[in-house]
């Protein structure tokens, strides 16, 4: 049994957990790995942080700090939290949990009383009593148990459905549920699941029907909180950081949709490319909302076999199409798509983007068919057509940044480089945080002659990466974005962890001083790599700056002087 007492020491008062009665080799192992997940993580992570540990007559102890401003459960008692703060903290613990599970830890067992704020009001995430390791290199992300009992570990109400039926189940997706239960509450004043015993209690959760939001909160909120709250975890934010970006997007969903990578943990293969799911948002067409009719293309997904849950959309969105029901069937094709593209089918994708453009009402809707039919169309390197798309999409949305990007990045591969740059220039004006623009903005600069411009866009990169890392930041969508629609067109090489991504940017940046004839400066960047990045996260990095030289120097052949530098890079690639 653990109890936490509260202690005085000469740097002020700490709470001190003890494990009494320590009798079984299991407990003391889940004591100790809390102590050393405590030591990985701390307080520059969002945790709670390990001061000192060791044995005592009573037990082995962990030291940590005491916090006087109070748990999150004090604060709820007092009533639901107002919407901003809401969003403020829920933005704080996700990114906290989303380093854990950058390390490989998930929580399992976030809740109210587990969050408690320091005296100057900044949220910490305590008790990793119940956090696991989880393995990267398993599809499914489970958790590496100590026992083989599969009980449910975690609390009632806040677990997720995979985690109550078997603990070992629980991936980062588990926490991100708990999250959306904490977020709910927080915006509701109660838990969002209610029964009256703990059977109903599970049945309720399992099935999904939690209490609804108040109806002051904001579209794109509850879209979030729905997500994060669906049943099937393939459903939800695959993990902490991807549910951080959508809080702090606060866009509205379907207009303005974003690129999320998720990337096999072995670091050389791109496991999916996803969107941030989201509903339409309630529109009425009206005088300055008008219909817009564009022709949909000649698609059929029978190239490709869906599961289950795809054929029961595609039913769901073609009944409602056949009824008349034109904002069932659009909701119904656009997930379809969604869903197809998590699972690497773009045909499919193609096609259900295609249906909804059919029975799109509204302006809105179009564009957001729009955008992503043509994003679809990259993955089965149909770029004509995602061009064409595309190009619609601008002439209804002009301002949509993302748009921008996506038809920069067809031209490019159309070899309208100079268009492509033009593109790109106008996507981060809109938004100067696309980071996919500026690093694809780079590469093409290079093989345009620019050598200043794409020196200027890899430096940006570098200090958005070294300020603040590359998944916070989204720096990571360019390298598995490309290599996605790479492999559509049979090439590229991907890349899987933030320390390659580092690697290869640092590459870019010795290709791009060589190529603007600074060969001393480009050494150096190849020498900070042995610095900065491990031996072992060098080998793919180099080989995706080999094909971006090789590229180079297809379309210029007078580049003789970068073959020194091919020649390190080559032995970096060994």
């Amino acid at each position: 049994m653990g109890v936490v007492l509260r202690g005085h020491s000469t740097s002020g008062d700490v709470a001190v957990k003890v494990l009494l009665r320590a009798d079984s080799r299991k407990q003391l192992a889940r004591f100790d790995r809390e102590k050393r997940l405590l030591a990985s993580l701390g307080e520059d992570a969002g945790f709670v942080p390990l001061l000192e540990s060791g044995d005592s007559p009573q037990g082995p102890y962990i030291v940590m700090p005491f916090l006087g401003g109070g748990t999150l459960r004090d604060r709820l008692r007092r009533g639901p939290l107002p919407l901003e703060e809401t969003v403020a903290l829920g933005k704080r613990l996700a990114h906290a949990i989303a380093r854990a599970h950058e390390a490989g830890i998930v929580h399992r067992d976030l809740k109210p009383e587990n969050v408690i704020f320091t005296d100057d009001g900044r949220p910490l995430i305590a008790d990793l009593g119940l956090a696991k390791h989880f393995r990267h290199d398993e599809p499914d992300a489970k958790s590496i148990s100590l026992s083989k009992s599969g009980m449910a570990i975690g609390t009632f109400g806040y677990m997720a459905p995979e985690q109550m039926k078997n603990a070992k189940s629980a991936g980062p997706a588990a926490d991100v549920f708990a999250l959306g239960t904490m977020i709910h509450e927080c915006l509701s004043g109660a838990p969002p699941f209610h029964a009256e015993n703990l059977l109903q209690l599970v049945e309720v959760v399992e099935e999904g029907r939690y209490e609804p939001l108040p109806p002051e909160v904001p579209g794109w909120l509850r879209e979030v909180v729905r997500r994060a709250l669906e049943t099937d975890p393939d459903d939800r934010f695959p993990d902490g950081s991807e549910l951080a970006r959508a809080l702090e997007r606060g866009a509205t969903p379907r207009s303005r949709r974003w690129l999320v990578a998720a990337v096999s943990a072995g670091g050389l293969s791109v496991a999916a490319l996803v969107l941030a799911l989201a509903r339409r948002p309630a529109a009425t067409p009206g005088p300055d909302i008008a219909p817009v009719v564009s022709r949909a293309p000649e698609a059929s997904p029978a190239e490709e076999t869906p599961g289950k849950k795809e054929l029961a959309l595609l039913e769901t969105a073609r009944s409602a199409a056949a009824a008349g029901k034109k904002e069932e069937a659009y909701d119904a094709y656009m997930d379809l798509g969604d869903r197809a593209l998590k699972k690497e089918h773009p045909k499919l994708a193609a096609f259900a983007y295609g249906e909804a453009l059919k029975v799109a009402w509204t302006r809105e809707e179009e564009v957001s068919a729009l955008t992503q039919l043509g994003f679809a169309e990259m993955h089965t390197a149909s770029f004509e057509s995602s061009f064409q798309h595309t190009r619609r999409g601008i002439e209804l949305a002009p301002k949509d940044a993302n748009l921008r990007n996506n038809l920069a990045y067809t031209l490019h591969v159309l070899g309208k480089d100079g268009e492509a740059l033009t593109e790109y220039g106008r996507c981060l004006e809109l938004d100067p945080n696309i980071h996919l623009a500026r690093m694809s903005l780079g590469v093409v600069a290079r093989l345009a002659g620019d050598s200043v411009r794409a020196l200027e866009a890899h430096r940006t990169l570098l200090e958005h990466a070294e300020d603040s890392g590359f998944l916070d930041n989204g720096v990571t969508w360019y390298f598995n974005f490309e290599s996605r629609i790479e492999r559509a067109r049979g090439t590229g090489v991907s890349l899987g962890t933030d320390a390659e991504h580092l690697a290869l940017v640092r590459l870019e940046l010795a290709i791009d001083e060589a190529f603007a004839g600074n060969m001393g400066k480009a050494d150096d960047w190849l020498d900070s790599l042995r610095e900065h990045v491990e031996a072992s996260d060098l080998k793919t990095a180099s080989e995706k700056a080999l094909d971006d030289m090789d590229r180079l120097l297809e379309v210029r052949s007078d580049l003789a002087r970068l073959g020194p530098l091919r020649e390190r890079i080559v032995a970096l690639a060994k």
